[in-house]
């Protein structure tokens, strides 16, 4: 059983991260505006934060400015189909496996 283990966290050690392939997204919204979506300013408390469902909308805003470049203003008076889009998307990267299979 213990070499089982070993053989386990051996595996974990191996993986390589891409990191600027793997957690970045640019994305061209319905308005015609391009932005880049960039996981690697958003810290783990804040990605925990915006998966949960007491998070104010305010605090929604201000997640998703920091990893677009974004104002949280703009983000609360963009087209909702632009935010829907942007929520979207760094939500779909977010949960993406760390390493490019191929």
């Amino acid at each position: 059983m213990a070499e089982e283990v070993n053989k386990a966290e051996v595996k974990v050690s191996e993986v390589n991260y891409k990191v600027g392939e793997d957690f970045k997204a640019t994305l061209t919204l319905f308005s015609g505006k391009e932005i880049t979506i960039d996981l690697m300013k958003t810290s783990n408390k804040e990605w925990r934060s915006i998966t949960n469902p007491k998070t104010t909308e305010d605090e929604e805003f201000t997640i998703l400015a920091k990893a677009t470049g974004l104002k949280p203003e703009d983000m609360s008076n963009m087209a909702q189909p632009d935010y829907r889009l942007i929520l979207d998307a760094f939500l779909r990267l977010a949960i993406q496996p760390l390493t490019n299979p191929t």
